[in-house]
């Protein structure tokens, strides 16, 4: 029998998925607040995670904009 203090243990997230979502929420927050909601924060908000190359590619093209992806280059290249 499993202990109920044990399987809440190993359902926690990790300290490093928390603090990654926090980042993730407090830079959705500040671009909403320089540049209003836009395309980019809102998938920030709703996926919780930076968009891959490929998707953020086709964000930066619609916003006219690089941001910022989750291998860390900024889409669309130049």
């Amino acid at each position: 029998m499993i202990q109920q203090e044990s399987a809440a243990t190993i359902n926690a997230p990790s300290a490093a998925a928390s603090w990654d979502a926090i980042k993730i929420e407090a830079e959705a927050w500040a671009l909403e607040m320089w540049h209003g909601p836009n395309l980019y924060s809102s998938f920030l908000r709703k996926h919780g995670t930076l968009p891959n190359r490929a998707m953020a590619a086709a964000i930066g093209k619609v916003m006219r904009t690089r941001v910022l992806a989750s291998d860390g280059s900024r889409q669309p290249q130049r």
